[in-house]
């Protein structure tokens, strides 16, 4: 592996190529993730408007597709792979508050698509089979969810960017006289 060290900590950081193949890999799966949760956003928007329920069954079928087999991994690559960049390079996980903050973005979309997203989904696609979609307002708990995803996510794509600020203050220790 090819690795350098800090002056700081002596801390290996991953270089050169691996790096860059680590760094494809975490954006092509935040970038991926943006526009499965974009898509998901507006098929979600457009089957909550159906009055016919087989075309918001079949709308709500491919949205758990979607969900299942896109979603959740590319959510779980992206983590890894800005975990290793994070702890391999000078940023750390919780040194600087715009990386904490993308990870716990992260973290939050994951627990969003596991705890309202998904179930929802499968709650439409019961009522969609059993009655007309419009009977139930959970058809628009996943619209707004899947558009609080959508927005948090363009927050972690923007912050990954500009990366700003300073790294976050700690205290002073109180045995450092200083």
């Amino acid at each position: 592996m090819t690795t350098r060290s800090t002056a700081v900590g002596r801390r290996p950081l991953l270089a050169g190529a691996r790096r860059r193949a680590v760094l494809t890999v975490h954006l092509v799966a935040a970038v991926a993730l943006l526009g499965a949760s974009i898509v998901l956003l507006v098929a979600g928007l457009y089957a909550a408007t159906r009055d016919d329920p087989r075309e918001a069954h079949a709308i709500y079928s491919l949205l758990r597709l979607l969900a299942f087999s896109l979603d959740v991994p590319l959510a779980f690559i992206a983590l890894a792979g800005g975990a290793v960049l994070a702890l391999t390079s000078k940023w750390g996980i919780f040194r600087y508050w715009w990386v904490t903050t993308k990870l716990a973005i992260l973290l939050t979309t994951i627990v969003l698509g596991a705890t309202l997203i998904g179930p929802s989904i499968n709650t439409m696609l019961d009522v969609t089979e059993a009655s007309n979609p419009s009977a139930s307002s959970v058809r628009w708990r996943l619209v707004a969810v899947a558009s609080v995803q959508v927005t948090l996510l363009l927050g972690a794509a923007t912050l990954a960017v500009f990366k700003p600020g300073r790294g976050v203050q700690r205290p002073l220790h109180p045995m450092s006289g200083a």
